[in-house]
């Protein structure tokens, strides 16, 4: 929060949404609250995951953009109004959201948009560009989208809010406004584990996606997951959505077996964290 503070050419509100912290989350809001340098809106909600506590703040946020920012994000210098740079781009275009490369400071690698500062729909942005992870600015024309949420489990891909957004049009850029620190006990860091847990909402992330033409390398791979996590489902005792046409029927024999290889690797990561 620090670095939000000091974005002072710029004008903004705050909402923070307190996923059911157990820290100090609240009294550290209250005194960035008493500085009084920006209005700031503070909503403790119960443990549900990120996309519930986005869905809270969806409900809530009440200007004409809002920049999503996670607890292990840091804002660049100048961040802030690089983005409100960005978003007058984005309306010149009739573009809905805006997205920004993500970058992680420790990661071997960095990514950014082969062809930036254009406006495509969602579907295009799956097809012609990499795939990672990016910072996610929405228009609030697009404040009526929800993530789904499934009972008891705590984790869905925010590909599951956009490909809801399909046909939506959304701004590429390559200006880098937040930074990333991924915790060892974060999302990121506990991928496999967090959709395993979560299968339901795994599975029905790449039912989504079949719904919609792919390149062959990125249908058969959401094929594969699909069936991986709608075995996890059924070995977990839950009871996952059918399979829709034959592909998806005749993929579940064979993704059986990258649900047991999950289930083994998890086992083993499980004895390593023991022994330490």
């Amino acid at each position: 929060m620090d670095a939000l503070t000091a974005q002072t050419e710029v004008v903004l509100d705050w909402l923070v949404i307190d996923d059911g912290s157990d820290d100090e989350t609240k009294s550290l809001v209250g005194s960035y609250i008493a500085l009084g340098r920006y209005p700031i809106s503070y909503v403790k909600v119960l443990h549900g995951g990120k996309h519930r506590a986005l869905n809270e703040g969806f409900g809530r946020a009440y200007g004409d953009w809002i920049l999503i920012v996670d607890s292990d994000d840091m804002i660049t210098v100048g961040g802030i109004k690089c983005v409100f740079s960005e978003i007058r781009q984005a309306e010149r275009l009739g573009a809905k959201i805006i997205q920004l490369p993500l970058v992680v400071p420790k990661a071997q690698r960095q990514y950014s948009f082969v062809s930036p500062n254009r406006a495509i729909t969602i579907g295009q942005r799956f097809i012609e560009e990499p795939s990672f992870d990016a910072s996610l600015v929405f228009g609030k024309a697009l404040m009526h989208y929800r993530f789904p949420e499934f009972d008891g489990e705590f984790f869905l891909a925010e590909s599951a809010l956009l490909f809801q957004m399909i046909n939506e049009p959304v701004y590429l850029s390559n200006y880098v406004a937040v930074t990333a620190e991924y915790q060892s006990d974060g999302l990121s860091a506990n991928m496999r584990r967090n959709r395993m847990t979560s299968s339901l909402g795994s599975s029905h992330v790449y039912q989504q996606q079949l719904r919609f033409k792919l390149p062959a390398n990125a249908r058969l791979r959401a094929l594969a997951n699909f069936g991986r996590f709608w075995w996890h489902s059924i070995l977990r005792g839950k009871r996952p959505r059918s399979p829709v046409g034959l592909q998806q029927w005749l993929v579940l024999p064979a993704a059986i077996s990258f649900t047991l290889i999950d289930i083994v690797a998890e086992n083993c990561s499980d004895r390593k964290k023991s022994k330490k």
